[in-house]
């Protein structure tokens, strides 16, 4: 999903909506100590960490921020759906999801 994400939606959007999760969480007496590594990220990291973030498989830190990811509400619900409806080895690659909007 963060890589459909990171693919679709422009990163100032990514940035402003997981800031929100973030604050109205910790509001809602939420927390997770990787939200100040995201907070870090989302404000002073570059939009090319950001996608790294989002995007990377191989790094152990990426896969941690990804499992405590503040980005619910970035993709639609139809298309979550169709993810979460794949078992976990055959989830839908990237072009499979644009094709999947498409129609």
């Amino acid at each position: 999903m963060t890589q459909y994400i990171a693919a679709t939606i422009e990163v100032s959007v990514i940035r402003k909506t997981c800031l929100e999760n973030i604050v109205r969480w910790r509001r809602q007496d939420s927390n997770s100590l990787l939200w100040d590594d995201w907070v870090k990220l989302l404000i002073g990291g570059t939009d090319q960490k950001l996608i790294y973030v989002f995007t990377d498989d191989t790094d152990e830190w990426c896969r941690d921020l990804r499992r405590a990811g503040p980005y619910a509400g970035l993709i639609d619900p139809v298309i979550r759906e169709y993810i979460f409806s794949k078992p976990l080895n055959a989830l839908p690659t990237l072009d499979e999801l644009v094709n999947f909007i498409r129609n």
